[in-house]
C-alpha cells in the first residue's frame, strides 16, 4: 500500500497563509502549518502579497 502525501503550494494556500499570519503566527509556524515549504518561502510570500494585515505596534501614522 502506498501513502501518498498531498501538500499545497504557497499559491493555492495563500488564504490559509494570510489567516494565519493575521491571527499572529510566525513565518516558521505557518510553514509547518502548510507543510513542504520553508520559513524563507512564507517570508518572501507575504512580502510579495504586501495584504499583510499585522501592524507595527512601534509605527505611528502622523496625519496632518
Amino acid at each position: 500500500a502506498t501513502t501518498e502525501i498531498y501538500t499545497l503550494s504557497l499559491h493555492d494556500a495563500l488564504p490559509i497563509l494570510r489567516k494565519l499570519w493575521s491571527d499572529g503566527l510566525s513565518a516558521s509556524q505557518i510553514a509547518t502549518e502548510i507543510g513542504g515549504v520553508s520559513r524563507n518561502a512564507v517570508i518572501g510570500k507575504v512580502h510579495r502579497d504586501r495584504k499583510s494585515t499585522r501592524l507595527n505596534s512601534s509605527h505611528v501614522a502622523l496625519s496632518r
